[in-house]
């Protein structure tokens, strides 16, 4: 007899923990929830996207300037070597 209330309040509390879960998930993804989740989600990703096209611009410049500088023509008569 024992055995069968440990057993049932087992059960039990694992439908408990089911239902709060099911709950919390509810709670955590509503309308609100979800729509907060995207935008904050899409805010991340369109930073990342800007930051990453401000790099690729500063980077491009650096390199051209770069490039300019190692193969900047040399005025004046060429050597005799």
């Amino acid at each position: 007899m024992q055995i069968l209330k440990v057993i049932g309040n087992t059960i039990a509390s694992v439908g408990q923990t089911v239902q709060d879960t099911a709950e919390l998930a509810s709670m955590v993804v509503s309308d609100h929830g979800l729509k907060s989740t995207t935008r904050s989600t899409f805010l991340i990703v369109n930073t990342a996207l800007d930051e990453s096209a401000q790099m690729a611009i500063a980077e491009s410049e650096y390199n051209l300037a770069q490039f300019k500088r190692d193969h900047a023509k040399k005025l004046g008569r060429p050597s005799k070597k």
